[in-house]
């Protein structure tokens, strides 16, 4: 955030800023507890966003027409129901809630609580070019959760629980596939399979979108509400690991943080997927919590062991050919606000570091099970920051200062400069993270109200010293105070009210199938998108285009689209190939008027032509490529006999470079058979190059008799370094060749 601010020339601290500088809001479930960033963000939404963020846009566009001050600007904003506007408020000396500075702004801020179902849902909307983390459409079909399991903030700060109307989230679904062209959608909820109506949901999406490639994802699935019909609608399109979270291994913990489940409902989800097909599972589990002992740890152990030799027993009885494979991930209990659980301690490090290691010593002797586990002193620095105050923000300072950027990536991530800057600033990480908190005290999150009473959060903790389960809020009203506090109510969809649509005797369908070869070009800026993130793209082109694609069988299908030719990162081309198999017959003109509509202006569709199902690749039937070359910096090639250098390099019988292969060992590569031609155009003060290379698969008999070694693939650009190794150049793919030189069009 710091980082951003200063690229963006914006001073760090909000008082810092003038009239001349945007307001920097911030949001999200971190705002639940905004006193660690407080110095540095103008505004935190607190909540829902949906309608607060328009109510944001029209108050800052009065204050624009009206030409009002910052000061004017944030007050107009701090009228605005879930606004926080750290400024107005301060810290007394030894004192951690915020108080007003004065009668003008309120007491507690209240969170935002949209009306779900009903508000604008986006379904337009950028896709990258290159691969995102979660590289698929999201509709979220339930908020709030009603499970109550005590440890989770996102559970008790997104109360009420609502559910989207099962129309609706097929209207949404159809919307965002066909808009970004995604081959994957997510059900997101905070427990999807909570979803009153989620069986008949799933079949009916799957009913319209599996025949077109489009698999349907869900977060991991509640072992006490697995359904295997639900599982295999899930996984009908592809296969992958189910995902399960007992989050204890012994019952006595799994009550104390109001987990609701028991080994059994666990033991038989898992059996239940394994004799289905499933060979592989996740299991998560944590670790730390409160009240937890080292018998508690052998439980996850022991759990982990009965599910492998009850498996085992599976395997032998039904001879199935795979053993189960479980990956076990093992978090850290962070305390959290807003929850039973924040007066918590978490454990030290070093206790926290010999449980891990004892679980891991105890756990490497049961074959086929392995297991991941969260880096401790990150999990420390989640809870010093979850729980902290507003004194935490000059840490925040200096260890950005100190060169601290990124710290989530391991790579970037510098426990020294955590530790340095705090034993300057005099702040002790355990008296955040390791402390336990007095029920009766102040809390910097205090300013907050999401609607829960601290005095059921009180009971719950109480309940969980005692082993004592609560009834989750789904099944009978827990009596939080959410719903009383704000006036709202839960909305649940009466389970079986949609049955999804009749079923429908399909068609006969016309089993012929069409193959297309497409020229495309891949110019200008897309010369930074690798060829997987082009693919990528063009497949996405193709479902927005509504392209019936044809796709493979077996257990993970892909579409028939075959891009034989890798071009390398920076260079451009007029003639790619692409080569596809679709179920209709079209005209190659609405072809490429139906691809074009939905292609960026970078990589437009040339050339459409119908060719033979039985046609060779494009990969095997192209032998040569020719390229064009320009340097880069113009200046660079002025003072070289480019012509000399050119000349000497085919007077050559071989050229030999060093090429690195698998496991990093070095081999060299004799070049020269790849080379067919170079010729130097000069220019008034620089020059230009145009060669032909090798490529593809196709065999070739040009340059490849008794005396020279079989011409390989030639990447242009290593070419290029060989060639002139201190010059950089532009390169572009102009035109494609058969073994026979005859150019493909």
């Amino acid at each position: 955030i710091l980082t951003m601010l200063e690229m963006g020339k914006i001073p760090i601290y909000s008082k810092g800023r003038n009239d001349s500088h945007p307001l920097i809001i911030a949001g999200g479930p971190g705002s639940l507890n905004p006193e660690p960033l407080a110095g540095f963000i103008d505004a935190f939404i607190i909540g829902d966003g949906e309608d607060v963020l328009v109510e944001i846009l029209e108050a800052s566009k009065i204050s624009k027409l009206n030409k009002e001050s910052r000061e004017e600007s944030l007050k107009r904003l701090s009228k605005i129901e879930g606004i926080y506007i750290p400024e107005f408020y301060n810290v007394p000396e030894n004192f951690s809630k915020p108080v007003p500075v004065n009668f003008e702004f309120s007491e507690k801020i209240n969170k935002r609580i949209s009306d779900f179902d009903s508000k604008y849902y986006p379904v337009n909307f950028p896709v990258p070019y290159s691969s995102s983390i979660h590289d698929r459409a999201v509709i979220e079909i339930r908020r709030g959760c009603g499970r109550m399991c005590r440890f989770c903030q996102s559970c008790f700060a997104n109360l009420p629980v609502r559910e989207r109307e099962p129309e609706k989230v097929i209207e949404l679904t159809e919307e965002t596939l066909h808009n970004t062209g995604y081959d994957e959608y997510s059900l997101l909820s905070l427990s999807s399979s909570d979803y009153r109506n989620i069986e008949p949901l799933v079949c009916e999406l799957n009913r319209r979108h599996a025949s077109s490639g489009a698999s349907i994802s869900l977060p991991s699935q509640r072992a006490d509400a697995f359904s295997l019909d639900l599982a295999n609608e899930v996984q009908s399109v592809r296969k992958s690991t189910l995902t399960f979270a007992p989050e204890a291994g012994s019952q006595r913990l799994r009550d104390v943080i109001n987990k609701n489940l028991n080994e059994d409902q666990i033991m038989n989800a898992v059996m239940s997927a394994y004799k289905s097909g499933w060979s592989s599972v996740k299991l998560y589990f944590m670790i730390g919590l409160p009240s937890e002992t080292n018998e508690d740890i052998d439980e996850i152990f022991n759990l982990l062991k009965r599910i492998k030799d009850r498996s085992r027993d599976l395997k032998n009885e039904l001879e199935i050919k795979k053993h189960l494979d479980i990956t076990c991930t093992v978090s850290i209990f962070v305390p959290k606000p807003f929850t039973p659980f924040q007066w918590c301690a978490q454990d030290r490090l070093e206790i926290i570091n010999e449980k891990i290691k004892y679980l891991r010593d105890k756990v490497k002797f049961i074959k086929g099970v392995k297991l991941n586990y969260h880096d401790s002193f990150l999990c420390q620095l989640e809870a010093v920051f979850s729980r902290g105050d507003r004194k935490l923000g000059i840490l925040i300072e200096r260890v950005w200062k100190k060169g601290s950027y990124l710290d989530a990536w391991n790579e970037h991530f510098n426990k020294k400069i955590w530790y340095e800057a705090a034993e300057e600033l005099n702040i002790n990480f355990h008296d955040y993270s390791s402390k336990k908190i007095n029920l009766d005290s102040e809390l910097p999150w205090d300013i907050i109200n999401i609607g829960i009473e601290k005095k059921w959060l009180i009971e719950e903790y109480n309940k969980s010293i005692q082993s004592q389960v609560s009834v989750p809020c789904d099944e009978r009203c827990a009596q939080c105070g959410v719903c009383d506090t704000f006036g709202k109510k839960t909305q649940i969809i009466e389970k079986n009210s949609f049955s999804g649509s009749e079923k429908i005797t399909p068609e006969k369908q016309n089993t012929e199938i069409y193959k297309y070869r497409i020229k495309i070009q891949k110019t200008d800026d897309f010369k930074y998108i690798s060829h997987l993130d082009w693919q990528r793209l063009l497949y996405r082109a193709f479902r927005k285009a509504n392209i019936n694609l044809d796709f493979t069988k077996g257990f993970n299908p892909q579409p028939k689209i075959s891009i034989g030719l890798a071009l390398p990162i920076f260079a451009q081309s007029i003639c790619e190939f692409v080569d596809i198999e679709i179920k209709e017959n079209m005209q190659e003109n609405i072809l490429l008027e139906k691809m074009n509509e939905v292609l960026p202006d970078n990589s437009k569709v040339l050339r459409v032509v119908k060719i033979s199902k039985d046609e060779q690749s494009v990969d095997r039937t192209v032998c040569w490529a020719q390229y064009t070359a320009s340097p880069v910096d113009l200046s660079e090639t002025k003072n070289i006999d480019m012509e000399y250098i050119v000349k000497n390099a085919i007077a050559r019988d071989n050229i030999f470079i060093e090429k690195q292969k698998h496991k990093g060992l070095k081999k060299l590569i004799d070049i020269r058979p790849s080379i067919y031609s170079i010729n130097v155009k000069k220019e008034e003060s620089f020059y230009n190059l145009e060669f032909v290379l090798k490529t593809g698969q196709g065999e070739s008999p040009i340059l490849c008799d008794e005396k020279m070694s079989k011409p390989g693939s030639l990447r242009a650009d290593e070419f290029l370094k060989f060639l002139t190794p201190d010059i950089k150049w532009s390169i572009k793919r102009e035109k494609l060749f058969d073994c026979n030189f005859k150019e493909l069009v």
